[in-house]
């Protein structure tokens, strides 16, 4: 079972043009669907199972730069 745990902190609530918009990568040995899908639905912006490759773990790293240069 997967326990994630989101800080409940004052910039998460903030509106995106404010800066409350975080990403973040969970990294977890946890492989099963339901453990990517908990995660995803916790507020991470990607979701990678250990042990990570550096090459994939970079460009999800990219891919989230990518994806918060897009949103204005």
């Amino acid at each position: 079972m997967l326990a994630i745990i989101v800080f409940k902190h004052p910039l998460r609530a903030m509106s995106p043009e404010m800066g409350g918009i975080i990403q973040a990568i969970a990294l977890t040995a946890y492989a099963a669907e339901a453990d990517s899908q908990q995660a995803i639905a916790a507020g991470f912006g990607q979701y990678i199972t250990k042990p990570v490759e550096p090459a994939k773990l970079l460009q999800a790293i990219a891919n989230l730069i990518y994806s918060c240069s897009n949103l204005g």
